[in-house]
């Protein structure tokens, strides 16, 4: 088992990917104060996970055994756009 970052090796990596703290809570789906809580080494401190962690050395470009690749932009367009079509049956299906 792995054992969760410390704190302020998650803001090192934070900076590394250029995010500020409020970017980067949006990105991991935080709010501002609680992604503050991931970097508090203090008693109101909150580890984040080892998943979340290894998602943002990705993002940082820092993870020991995996890069991401941009997507071929015809690709990333249909992907778009599917994804948009996606959300669009999911909004008619919740007014029914």
């Amino acid at each position: 088992m792995q054992k969760k970052p410390a704190p302020a090796l998650v803001k090192a990596v934070r900076l590394h990917a250029g995010f500020t703290a409020e970017s980067c809570s949006k990105v991991m789906g935080y709010t501002l104060r609680a992604w503050q809580r991931k970097e508090d080494s203090g008693k109101e401190g909150r580890s984040l996970s080892v998943g979340e962690f290894k998602y943002l050395q990705l993002l940082a470009g820092v993870h020991p055994e995996y890069i991401l690749t941009p997507r071929d932009p015809e690709e990333a367009r249909r992907y778009k756009e599917a994804e948009a079509a996606s959300d669009a049956d999911a909004s008619s299906t919740d007014q029914v």
